[in-house]
């Protein structure tokens, strides 16, 4: 239905792109207030230990604590080509032709991040031993270690307060309950569809960092996404390096 809609959009008279751009804008979130983070969504819990700036771009230093998460690991070949940038950008008939060529490609299910986030959504689903369904939250945490021209990538879901203290048991093999140790890290956020590894956003953060740049672990970041795909205005992504102990 929304891919006709916009097919009929393109073809048709310009108040019609408006009426098509309000109609993605009721349920894609534009109207949020700032500070709210993709609904009702439970959030990791973390404490801002500063605000920082440098050379034009603000970032924060984060203490996230222990916590469980729901994790899937895959290595696979890093591709050059544009393939994996999901950008939807531009105003008026370009941003609906953008969404027309997004929503019309079956490339997606294929990706990397989308094999890994369909394993852990069905465990949160019910499709665990103790057919237990689990709220979603957010943020998508992807711990994301390139080598050469492949990437370890390893997503988690963080298990709302209730599953905390007994997350059900997991049926696929692939997907394991995990428990971090207490980490501090270097948070940039950006906005629009991040690219399958966040990697050009990774790299300008790092250089942007200069001399302090010595102060994380760049040989992994983390991704972290809050927006639902079918967000499409005021979308929010960060990158974080790892402080170095």
């Amino acid at each position: 239905f929304l891919l006709v809609a916009l097919v009929g959009a393109v073809s048709a008279a310009p108040q019609v792109l408006d009426s098509v751009t309000d109609f993605f804008k009721s349920f894609g979130g534009e109207n949020e207030k700032a500070g709210e983070v993709n609904g009702d969504y439970e959030q990791v819990p973390y404490k801002t230990i500063s605000k920082e700036k440098i050379e034009g771009l603000s970032y924060e230093i984060r203490e996230y604590p222990s916590v469980k998460w729901a994790c899937t690991e895959l290595t696979y070949e890093m591709k050059d080509n544009g393939e994996e940038d999901n950008s939807v950008g531009g105003g008026g008939w370009e941003m609906v032709r953008s969404m027309m060529k997004m929503m019309s490609s079956s490339g997606w299910k294929k990706r990397p991040s989308s094999t890994m986030f369909m394993k852990l959504f069905r465990y949160i689903s019910g499709v665990n031993e103790e057919r237990q369904e689990i709220a979603m939250t957010v943020p998508v945490l992807t711990e994301m270690t390139p080598n050469k021209n492949m990437m370890t990538s390893n997503m988690c879901f963080y298990l709302d307060s209730a599953a905390q203290a007994n997350p059900p048991t997991p049926e696929d093999k692939t997907v394991v309950v995990e428990t971090n140790k207490p980490f501090t890290v270097a948070v940039y956020e950006f906005g629009g569809y991040a690219s399958e590894d966040s990697v050009d956003e990774a790299k300008m953060f790092a250089k942007k960092l200069g001399d302090r740049v010595n102060t994380v672990d760049t040989d992994y970041y983390y991704s972290a996404g809050y927006s639902s795909p079918m967000k499409f205005w005021n979308r929010k992504n960060e990158v974080m390096f790892v402080l170095k102990q």
